[in-house]
């Protein structure tokens, strides 16, 4: 028997050492195939704008009208992204300009790489003793496979990356200590870059009690923030609002989120989105959380395990933004797959479960790579129903559990 445990431990580590092994040699592989850093290069065309003394959001949006007036000549092309972040980071990006791109450049590119790692390490904190081997080959695929469909979103260089990787290594600090000062500050950071990750103060809220007034008071202090900014650059912030607002409706960037595949149906179809899109977001939004706050309380209570609620609370809190695009889907690649995994097991068996499973995401990976306009539906059709089957697995096994203790 102890041999049978030392050999199963010898071709675990031989096959993980070979995945890793593989996983280092295929990123610098995919990226000369696949130009990295489309992101940074917005990032990189604003910086330059504000060395020349001009309005970044003006010059990016010159670039995209100009490419859609001439839109026949560039049908191979991808759309020019516009730099849509609000004039608050403006001084950020100045003062990275004060630096050589071969000090910056290498130094991001690192800080991009620690927070993923960041990410996934938070990731199987969720994991139980007895799946760890299995979820240590997960985290490492998981950067090619966000939300179980293969993407290079991991090449794009996002600034998303650090800003999650900051909330939830942070968050974890609530978890184990029940001091949360440190989320609330990188939450309101992280949104004074991208307003949508203000949702993400579902986390506090949802994983301890009495966060409700500490929450209020770090959305208001965001939002204020936001509002200043109107006040003290109305020039520039008019600007941002419209290059946010040419991003979504020339490139139709809405994202994976129920709501954003609504308002590019929408649009493409000739009609007004807004009103329509925002009532349906307010809709789904809302009966996601009453479902979160109603399961928390449960694990509030001790009637749900910590590793079998936070994956189904991460997914539905990511389910609140109202934009997903395909960089924030890699941090849910571990809570997803835990969910799909157990809730399967639970009613089919391991066996059935898992070939069923597979079977499905084998399925939806060859929708999403059939056509690039695919992805995003395929990635928000698939968080709904593993949301909604975790929050039924969830709920079914905090009621045999409460069974079985009476």
């Amino acid at each position: 028997m102890t041999l049978q445990i030392a050999d199963s431990s010898k071709v675990y580590q031989r096959g993980f050492f070979t995945l890793c092994v593989l996983a280092s040699f295929a990123i610098p592989f995919w990226a000369y195939f696949d130009k990295p850093g489309w992101d940074v290069d917005v990032y990189l065309r604003a910086i330059h704008s504000i060395q020349a003394a001009h309005d970044p959001y003006v010059d990016a949006m010159d670039i995209q009208q100009l490419f859609h007036l001439n839109l026949p000549r560039h049908l191979d092309e991808a759309r020019p992204n516009g730099y849509v972040y609000p004039p608050i980071t403006l001084g950020i990006l100045k003062l990275v300009g004060f630096f050589p791109t071969s000090f910056s450049g290498p130094g991001y590119w690192m800080l991009i790489a620690t927070s993923v790692l960041a990410v996934l390490w938070v990731g199987m904190q969720l994991v139980e003793n007895g799946e760890r081997r299995l979820f240590s080959f997960v985290a490492v695929a998981a950067p090619f496979f966000p939300g179980f469909l293969q993407n290079d979103t991991l090449l794009s260089g996002n600034i998303a990356f650090p800003l999650y990787g900051a909330v939830f290594l942070t968050a974890v600090r609530g978890w184990k200590r029940e001091k949360w000062l440190w989320c609330y500050i990188a939450i309101v950071v992280a949104s004074c870059v991208k307003l949508p990750m203000l949702t993400l103060l579902a986390l506090p809220v949802l994983s301890a009690r009495r966060q409700w007034l500490n929450a209020t008071i770090a959305g208001g202090g965001a939002v204020a923030l936001f509002v200043i900014q109107a006040i003290v650059s109305p020039v520039l912030f008019r600007h941002y609002l419209q290059a946010v607002n040419m991003q979504l409706e020339y490139n139709l960037d809405f994202g994976a989120s129920p709501a954003g595949i609504l308002s590019k149906l929408l649009m493409q179809s000739g009609f007004r989105y807004q009103l329509v899109a925002l009532l349906f977001y307010i809709a789904y939004a809302t009966a996601s959380f009453t479902c979160l706050l109603v399961l928390s309380r449960r694990y509030l209570d001790g009637r749900i395990e910590f590793r079998q609620w936070m994956p189904v609370m991460l997914v539905g809190t990511l389910l609140l933004n109202p934009r997903i695009m395909e960089y924030d889907f890699i941090l849910l690649t571990i809570p997803m797959t835990l969910i799909v995994r157990r809730a399967p097991a639970r009613w089919m068996g391991k066996a059935s479960g898992a070939i069923g499973t597979g079977t499905a995401l084998l399925g939806a990976n060859l929708i999403a790579v059939s056509e690039i306009s695919r992805w995003k539906p395929t990635a928000g059709v698939l968080l709904v129903a593993v949301f909604c089957v975790g929050c039924f697995s969830l709920w079914n096994h905090s009621e045999h559990l409460e069974a079985q203790a009476t």
